[in-house]
């Protein structure tokens, strides 16, 4: 995003895939809600979690490590109106 600093969004659809589930279109893990997950990328191993803090608000947390990763990433997803 270069020297870009203010806000950013993008909107997704959570759909249910048989065993998993898709966010844009490519399917990715099972969404076991309160229970860690895996998702390996390449050599970047992610595992989260997936918390219902309301009927309209999902938090998602991510620890990533890897040969060149090591992050934490938070997410607040609400639902639209």
């Amino acid at each position: 995003m270069g020297a870009h600093d203010g806000p950013a969004g993008r909107r997704l659809a959570i759909v249910p895939a048989g065993d998993g589930w898709l966010a844009d279109g490519r399917p990715f893990h099972p969404l076991v809600l309160g229970e860690t997950v895996e998702h390996l990328c390449g050599d970047d191993r992610y595992d989260g979690e997936y918390r219902l803090r309301d009927d309209d608000t999902l938090e998602v947390r991510w620890r990533v490590t890897g040969p060149q990763k090591d992050l934490e990433i938070e997410t607040t997803y609400r639902r639209s109106p």
